[in-house]
This record gives structure tokens, sequence and C-alpha cells, in this order.
């Protein structure tokens, strides 16, 4: 039929370093994500979202000018590490946060 195979692990890598790098979601525990996104290279935004069995972990950015805005969703009963370049690590509950660096 001349079809071959999609799933490859290419496919799913490019998407894991997305989620876990770009965006910067990772999963600590159940209820628990560490949220570092990794802003750089030619990208001038990213957006992703994890849904998780509590709802929507959200993590976006844009560059503006020289700065970076972030806006960060942890869904209800959630907690997340948040930690952005040149902003103090800290642990937030559940909410819809943005940030300016």
């Amino acid at each position: 039929d001349g079809v071959a195979s999609r799933n490859h692990y290419s496919n799913g890598a490019v998407c894991f370093w997305l989620f876990q790098t770009a965006c910067g979601i990772r999963i600590i525990g159940e209820n628990y994500f560490q949220i570092a996104p990794v802003v750089g290279g030619e990208s001038n935004s990213m957006e992703y979202a994890y849904q998780s069995k509590y709802g929507k972990v959200c993590c976006s950015w844009e560059k503006r000018g020289e700065h970076v805005s972030y806006r960060i969703v942890i869904p209800v009963g959630c907690t997340a590490d948040i930690c952005l370049t040149g902003q103090e690590q800290g642990a937030f509950d559940a909410g819809i946060y943005e940030f300016t660096v």
C-alpha cells in the first residue's frame, strides 16, 4: 500500500522536548508539577497544556522586546514550583499567574 509506519521515536521526542523543555512542564507527582520553561532560539512564543486528572496545566510564553511574558495555569487541587529565568523560584497553588521578566 506504500504507507510506512508513522510510529517513530523522533516524533515523540519532539513532543517531549516541547512539553518538558520549551514549556518546562515536569510531572513531579500526581498533583505536583515543576514549571521551568526554557526560552531561546528563534521561537517568539510557545504554548503547551497537559491534561492531568485534576485539569489542564498550562504554560505559555512570548518574547516582547527584551522581556518575556509568561502565563501559567495550575488546576484546582494542584501545586507547582515555578522557576523562571530572572525570577525567584516559588511554590504556587491553583490559579492563573502572569509574569513579565
